[in-house]
């Protein structure tokens, strides 16, 4: 049996800005509960995914870009969680080489959105790292930790 429209479609937003309407479609998404240091509390990351696979132009990756401002900018992912309260969010950039990941950074770098960006290499990816070893390139160059040491 297959899922009806309203399941496929989940992650599927868009918005009207001007005559075209602006889309997100997210290949994925997830909420990890991050503890805070010496607390009891969490601090909600929401993560939204793109897997890469090579197949797009550095134009059409581009193209990605007002949709994922509109949707920061309209906290879209509220659909998704309406219970939380200023959650930090990312896209999870996932790329298949050192190579593609670098043009499609130089390509958004300065767009609207691309600082909410982290890119990884497919092959980086274990489960060990994941989490809290610096894997994760933001498109000022510095690698990041999802959870950092200090936390």
């Amino acid at each position: 049996m297959g899922m009806d429209a309203p399941q496929r479609m989940m992650l599927y937003h868009t918005f009207q800005n001007g005559r075209e309407p602006i889309t997100c479609r997210p290949d994925a998404a997830s909420l990890l509960r991050i503890p805070k240091q010496d607390s009891n509390e969490t601090v909600p990351l929401l993560g939204y995914w793109e897997v890469d696979r090579s197949t797009e132009s550095l134009n059409q990756v581009k193209s990605k870009l007002p949709g994922y401002a509109m949707f920061l900018k309209m906290q879209a992912y509220r659909r998704h969680w309406p219970e939380l309260t200023q959650p930090a969010v990312r896209i999870f950039f996932v790329c298949q080489s050192q190579e593609r990941m670098a043009n499609v950074i130089d390509a958004i770098t300065g767009l609207p959105a691309a600082n909410a960006f982290r890119f990884c290499i497919q092959g980086d990816l274990e489960p060990k790292d994941l989490l809290n070893e610096p894997i994760w390139l933001a498109t000022d160059g510095q690698r990041r930790a999802i959870i950092r040491a200090s936390q």
